[in-house]
């Protein structure tokens, strides 16, 4: 039962950066309309914040009530070394093979 709650929460959380990237792709297609530009390169960094911020609000909103506030901040933590250690061995890999 547990290993399906973490998967049912996994998608949720794919499934939200996967929107937040389509309309930060519609985002930066209306930004280079000259006169709206500056407002919509604005939004643009507001949408990268989200991109990094919204696995730790699926998280946190999942387990709020399962753990004590540092008990999770703790977890959200672990949560986001794994994912850079994880980033980085792919890098490193792909820098080898190409």
């Amino acid at each position: 039962m547990n290993i399906a709650e973490h998967f049912i929460i996994g998608t949720v959380s794919l499934l939200g950066i996967l929107i937040l990237f389509l309309f930060n792709d519609m985002v930066s297609l209306i930004s280079l309309w000259k006169p709206a530009a500056e407002i919509f390169n604005i939004l643009d960094k507001a949408l990268f914040i989200l991109f990094i911020l919204f696995p730790a609000v699926t998280y946190w909103n999942a387990f709020k009530n399962s753990y004590s506030k540092l008990g999770l901040l703790w977890r959200v933590s672990v949560l986001y070394v794994l994912m850079g250690v994880e980033s980085l061995a792919i890098i490193t890999i792909l820098y080898r093979i190409f």
